[in-house]
C-alpha cells in the first residue's frame, strides 16, 4: 500500500482487540505507512490471515450500530519461526513506529530468540536511518520503562547510540474493545469473525483518542505520533489515574452492581431506574473530585466542567448496547480488582487522602466481594488475605476495611433498585 511516508514501516506485537482494532486498524485507515507488520505467536492466527491474503476484520461499536470493516492486507509474521524472526528484524530495522499489545509486561521477555526483547535489540544493532518509536499497550504505567531496561541490557549498545536510536513511549487507552469466542454469540449479533476459519472475532467501540507520553532525550524534540488521533502528554500519571479511578472504576462498579440485578450485559443498566445517574454521580462527585482535587487545573479535563463533559460521554459508552459488554467480562477478576492499588480499593484510598466520601464505591468494593465469595460472611478476612502481599499501614486499612463493612451491611438489608433511586440509603 502506498503512503504519504513511503520509507515508514509500522511493526505491531500480539494481534489481539487493541492491535487489531485500534494500531493496526488506524495504521490502515489513516494510510501513515507504506507497509504494516503484525507478529503474533498463535499459528491458527497467522494461518488464518495468510489464507486471506493478509486481509482481516474488525467490528465497530458505534452509537447507532455496529461498522464491520475489512482491512489489510498486513504481513503477519509468527516469532516463533526462524525464517519470520529475521523478516520481523528486517521490518523493525525500515519501522519508525512499533507498538507492543501484548498480555502483559512478563511477555516482553518470554520466548528466547522470539522475544519482544531480543527482537527490538537485534534490530537496533543494525543502522538505521531513522529512530524508532514504540508505543507500550500494557495494562501498567511503567511498561515503556520496563521495555526500555530489558531491550537495552539485550541490545548491549553504547548508551548514546541507543538512545539515538529508540525511544518507548507509554500510553493511556481508554478504547473499549473484546474478543468474542462463543460462536452462538457471533452469529446472534451478526458480527465477522476476524479472518474467514478463525474462531473468534473482535469488536470495539470508535473511540480512537488515545494519550501518550512524549519521549525523552535525542528523540523528543518535534515528535509528533504518525496516527493522527494520538495525543501527547508530558506526564501522564494523571491520566492514567483518570482512567483507573474513574473510567475503570467506575465501569467494575456498574458490573457487580448489575451481577447482583441478574444482568447479563452491561447496557441492561440503561433500564434500570437511575442507575446511570448513579453511575455519574460516583464518576464526577466521587472519583472525579477527589482527581480534580489532586490534579486541579493541570488542564480542561481537571475541571468541573471538564470532568462533568468527559462523565457525559463516558457513561453511555460503557452502556452501548452495540458495544454488548457482557457483566461477566467486565467484572472477572475480582479479586485484582479488589487489590490495594487497584480501582477499587485505590480509589477509596484517593477519597481519604483529599477528603471526598465515596459511598458508591465502598458499596462496588461491597459488591466485587460478594461477586468474589457470595457466602462469605464478611469482608474483613477475605481483604486481608487479598491486600496480604502489599501490606499496607494497619491503619489505613481498618478505615477502608471499615468503610466496605458499612456497604456491605447495607447491601444486606437494602435492595439493590433501592440504592439507585433512594440515595439516602448509602449516603446516610
Amino acid at each position: 500500500m502506498t503512503s504519504g511516508n513511503p520509507d515508514g514501516l509500522f511493526t505491531g506485537f500480539g494481534f489481539g482487540a487493541i492491535q487489531a482494532g485500534l494500531f493496526t486498524l488506524e495504521a490502515l485507515r489513516e494510510n501513515a505507512f507504506e507497509q504494516v507488520a503484525v507478529c503474533e505467536i498463535s499459528e491458527p492466527l497467522v494461518e488464518r490471515v495468510r489464507q486471506n491474503g493478509g486481509l482481516f476484520t474488525v467490528n465497530i461499536a458505534h452509537e447507532n450500530g455496529i461498522e464491520t470493516v475489512e482491512l489489510g492486507p498486513v504481513e503477519i509474521l509468527n516469532p516463533n519461526s526462524a525464517t519470520d524472526r529475521e523478516l520481523i528484524v528486517e521490518r523493525l530495522v525500515r519501522s519508525s513506529e512499533a507498538a507492543t499489545a501484548v498480555p502483559s509486561v512478563d511477555i516482553y521477555t518470554a520466548g528466547g530468540a522470539g522475544s519482544i526483547r531480543g527482537l527490538l535489540a537485534e534490530a537496533l544493532r543494525s543502522e538505521r536511518e531513522a529512530p524508532l518509536m514504540v508505543y507500550t499497550a500494557e495494562n501498567n504505567n511503567r511498561a515503556a520503562e520496563i521495555l526500555e531496561e530489558a531491550v537495552r541490557a539485550e541490545a548491549g549498545l553504547p548508551q548514546q547510540l541507543f538512545d539515538e536510536r529508540i525511544s518507548f513511549v507509554n500510553t493511556v487507552i481508554g478504547k473499549m474493545s473484546g474478543i468474542i469466542s462463543n460462536p452462538e454469540e457471533i452469529t446472534a449479533r451478526g458480527i465477522a469473525r476476524l479472518a474467514p476459519g478463525h474462531d473468534s472475532a473482535i469488536l470495539v467501540e470508535e473511540f480512537n483518542r488515545i494519550l501518550v507520553s512524549t519521549p525523552s532525550g535525542y528523540n523528543a524534540a518535534g515528535w509528533r505520533p504518525a496516527f493522527t488521533s494520538f495525543e501527547t502528554r508530558k506526564e501522564l500519571l494523571p491520566y492514567e489515574e483518570a482512567k483507573l479511578y474513574g473510567h475503570n472504576g467506575v465501569h467494575a462498579m456498574g458490573s457487580y452492581l448489575a451481577s447482583l440485578l441478574g444482568k447479563t450485559r452491561m447496557d441492561e443498566l440503561r433500564l434500570v431506574p437511575g442507575a446511570v445517574a448513579f453511575l455519574e454521580r460516583a464518576l464526577v462527585d466521587e472519583a472525579g473530585a477527589a482527581l480534580l482535587r489532586r490534579h486541579s487545573g493541570l488542564d480542561e479535563l481537571f475541571t468541573p466542567e471538564g470532568f462533568s463533559e468527559y462523565a457525559a460521554e463516558l457513561i453511555p459508552r460503557m452502556l452501548n448496547p452495540h458495544l454488548g459488554d457482557l457483566v461477566a467480562r467486565v467484572a472477572r477478576d475480582p479479586e485484582r480488582k479488589l487489590g490495594w492499588n487497584d480501582r477499587l480499593v485505590g480509589t477509596l484510598r484517593l477519597g481519604i487522602e483529599t477528603g471526598v466520601d465515596m459511598p458508591r464505591f465502598a458499596l462496588a468494593a461491597a459488591a466485587a466481594l460478594r461477586y468474589l465469595a457470595p457466602s462469605a460472611a464478611g469482608p474483613a478476612t477475605a481483604l486481608e488475605c487479598i491486600w496480604k502481599k502489599d501490606t499496607p499501614p494497619a491503619k489505613e486499612a481498618a478505615v477502608i476495611c471499615a468503610l466496605i463493612e458499612t456497604a456491605h451491611e447495607k447491601l444486606s438489608t437494602a435492595r439493590v433498585e433501592d440504592l439507585f433511586t433512594s440515595p439516602e440509603v448509602f449516603d446516610s
